[in-house]
């Protein structure tokens, strides 16, 4: 797969989009034949910047990806940091500082606005009051529900859909893009063609990534009938590399090189290998492996706080009854009345607005800051205390907090090099590859810890050839700004691995199924030999921990192979074997042999009530053969059993309700048809 726009001249302005889970930004780039000195910014661009659509943080990558609903709204009211402020005043009002009362601005939507500017006007335009009594609906990290691979992740409020969220940022985001081509080129940004890269997870499945296309053609990004010219989805460690290479390019590749990407995110932990590659003289890489600290940092973080929020002050636990009373009164907002929330529930909200943000940083100061309204809260209702020893320090939110989470993220890393070293260089050689990695180039918000920085070296130093341990400058913007690279730096990804483990369970999904230990089968076949074979052998094979066993067809990591089949034996007989169930495996490494439900996640259930021919009508075990073929999100599945062969539609790995895919026979014997009608044609019998 190339990535790249095949005509470089069809576009005016490249742009790369990084939708985080926690913060977002963009990078935008005019090619230099549309490049003109920047001029003065006319009224109608201060008036657009003031809309509420404008966020100069988004060049930055520090704007919250969070997006604030009305109540009953499906409009955005504020997004970015602002929203996060405005839940805070509309939750807790006694706490804001600012005046309550904004006079309203009337604004004229439409062409008549802009005369002098282009710049489009949002459809909400946030100059209402912003001080209504009627709360709305934060929505953050809704990255995390485009995630199979998450199991926790927050909702969304029942009026809004993913498309329909995630075109909502996207929207604010391409007005940003637009005032800033008007203001720093003096361009009529509708007058010019755009090339949009939007960056993804490695892990995300063809569903989310059409999820992400619609959200993009909805928020008018991009023309529906022009998308795949315009819009590229790209994996994000891809784009990390590319940026990664271009800020090192002391460090010389050869073909065969193998290097990390650690992109350390507020939210999430993503690593990747590449090896350096060429065909035919292009510039390639080849995907070695990919994995995740899990879970997510940000549900570490949010487990360790809550930990220590609890040992701390054990009055507040949601199961205390010690709270004082005047905290969960009400109070009086513009003549309504709202309730107030619980003190932890206040020092919870404070601890996702600035504390976990922050809580990496390498500054003492920047972190007693972010504990600066916690502590306040914590006094406020502990006067009664001396010197009160309730409160936080720095100190002991980086040793109970932040270390921790660099230690699990250590861990994370030295199990992706020992995956790596088990990966041959060739089909014939069976030794583990020793190899050195030639790189780690560690990018993201949370990657700029120095501290992390230090510990990866300290820890990795001799795994890396000549210390090559590099936290990439501005690596906070490094999947952004890698996207816009990859226009000009048309990079092709020669090898594509797998992202999840797939194996069958010979049984229905259950939500709690009796587990048990035991051995994993690493044959290919689930039976040694199809001779002597006995009733006995059959009924052991019953068993519930057998029935819950794991039979891997293909692991995580695994190269893509068009065309391959892999085949699996097993036991069958009609009244034991009605189904089977496909399965899919996140985790990194060997996967457990018989898992648990929670761990694993159902792909598609496959009906297995053949019908065969026995001229004795016996009911003795039959020899059921299954062979799948896999491409990334794609299954194509066949096999036979006695004198039957069959297949099963095609099956993409989707999230959502799973249904049983029927089996369809192959070169059915004449009168099929009539003999679904009329029973006595049948050439088959049940078992």
């Amino acid at each position: 797969m190339l990535i790249m726009a095949e005509e470089n001249k069809l576009f005016d302005v490249i742009v790369g989009i990084d939708f985080g889970t926690t913060f977002s930004g963009f990078s935008c780039e005019v090619i230099p034949e549309k490049k003109e000195p920047p001029k003065p910014e006319t009224a109608n661009t201060t008036k657009a910047k003031k809309k509420g659509n404008y966020a100069p943080e988004l060049l930055l990558k520090k704007t919250s990806s969070a997006m604030y609903f009305k109540k009953d709204e499906k409009k955005i009211f504020e997004f970015g940091d602002k929203a996060e402020k405005a839940n805070e005043d509309y939750k807790y009002p006694e706490t804001k500082t600012e005046p309550k009362t904004e006079p309203k601005t009337e604004i004229t939507t439409g062409t008549e606005a802009h005369t002098n500017s282009n710049v489009e006007p949002d459809v909400a335009n946030n100059t209402e009051d912003k001080t209504e009594s009627n709360p709305g609906d934060l929505v953050r990290r809704t990255k995390l529900l485009l995630d199979r691979t998450i199991k926790n992740h927050p909702d969304l409020p029942a009026r809004l859909t993913l498309v329909h969220a995630v075109s909502r940022y996207l929207k604010k985001i391409r007005r940003n893009i637009h005032i800033e081509i008007e203001t720093k080129y003096g361009h009529d940004p509708k007058l010019l063609k755009y090339k949009y890269y939007i960056t993804v997870p490695a892990s995300w499945s063809k569903q989310s990534r059409n999820i992400m296309r619609d959200a993009a053609i909805s928020s008018k990004l991009v023309e529906k009938h022009n998308v795949d010219t315009q819009l590229e989805i790209i994996d994000e460690p891809v784009a990390a590399a590319v940026y990664a290479e271009s800020k090192n390019t002391d460090i010389k590749f050869k073909k065969g090189d193998r290097y990390m990407i650690c992109d350390a995110g507020g939210e999430t932990v993503n690593l990747a290998v590449f090896e350096k590659d060429t065909i035919e003289g292009q510039k390639s890489l080849k995907e070695i492996t990919f994995g995740a600290v899990t879970p997510s940092v940000s549900s570490l973080l949010d487990a360790l706080f809550e930990e220590l929020l609890e040992k701390r002050l054990p009055e507040w636990s949601e199961k205390g009854t010690s709270q004082p009373e005047d905290t969960q009164a009400s109070t009086e907002v513009d003549g309504q009345k709202i309730k107030k929330y619980k003190p932890r529930d206040h020092v919870l909200n404070i601890y996702h607005m600035t504390l976990k943000e922050n809580i990496g940083q390498d500054s003492i100061d920047i972190i007693e800051n972010s504990l600066e309204k916690i502590n306040e809260i914590i006094k406020a209702t502990h006067k009664d205390i001396e010197n009160n020893p309730k409160i936080f320090t720095p100190e002991e939110i980086r040793t109970e907090m932040f270390y921790p989470v660099v230690e699990i993220i250590l861990k994370t890393i030295k199990k992706q090099i020992e995956i790596q070293k088990g990966i041959q260089r060739t089909e014939q050689d069976n030794q583990p590859d020793e190899r050195k990695l030639k790189a780690i180039f560690i990018t993201g918000g949370l990657g700029q810890s120095k501290y992390l920085q230090d510990k990866i070296k300290e820890k990795f130093g001799e795994e890396v050839e000549d210390n090559n341990i590099i936290g990439v400058e501005e690596g906070i913007m490094a999947v952004m700004k890698g996207a816009v690279l990859i226009h000009s730096n048309p990079i092709e990804i020669s090898q594509k691995i797998h992202r999840r483990t797939y194996g069958i369970r010979l049984r229905p999904p259950q939500k709690k199924p009796p587990g048990s230990n035991g051995k994993t089968d690493r044959s290919n076949s689930l039976i040694e030999s199809e001779k002597n074979v006995e009733e006995n052998d059959y009924e052991n094979d019953k068993k519930e921990k057998e029935k819950n066993r794991f039979h891997v067809y293909i692991r995580k990591n695994d190269p893509v192979i068009d065309n391959t089949w892999i085949t699996k034996k097993m036991y069958w007989k009609a009244e034991t074997l009605k189904v089977i169930s496909l399965c899919a495996y996140n985790g990194d490494g060997e996967p457990p042999t018989h898992p648990k439900e929670e761990d694993i996640d159902t792909v598609i259930t496959l009906d297995t009530g053949f019908s065969i021919n026995k001229k004795d009508n016996s009911s003795s075990l039959e020899i059921l053969i299954l062979k799948m073929s896999f491409d990334i999100d794609i299954i194509d599945i066949k096999g036979s059993i006695s004198n039957l062969e069959f297949k099963y539609p095609r099956v993409e790995d989707l999230t959502g309700e799973k249904n049983t895919l029927p089996f369809i026979e192959i070169n059915p014997a004449p009168f099929s048809k009539f003999q679904k009608i009329f029973p006595f044609l049948r050439r088959t019998s049940k078992a």
